[in-house]
């Protein structure tokens, strides 16, 4: 059994205003520090969300790298 705790800031703030906040903020804070304080992520959904990135960044590269090569190969 997986049991989690979770404290709720009684403040509810819309998805807008804290998007609006995180973007402000994004080039004087962390991204695990937005997430945390400004998104109130849980920690388990910002390993999920590290996890998303590096695949979505490993996907980009791969892409990257499959379409030189096959630009390289069409133009011999």
């Amino acid at each position: 059994l997986d049991l989690e705790v979770l404290w709720a800031n009684p403040k509810r703030h819309t998805l807008s205003e804290m998007a609006d906040a995180a973007g402000k903020l994004k080039d004087v804070v962390s991204r695990r520090t937005l997430q945390r304080d400004v998104l109130q992520m849980t920690p388990q959904a910002i390993a999920r969300d590290e996890t998303d990135r590096a695949g979505e960044l490993f996907d980009t590269e791969l892409g990257t790298m499959l379409g030189e090569s096959e630009g390289a190969g069409a133009g011999q």
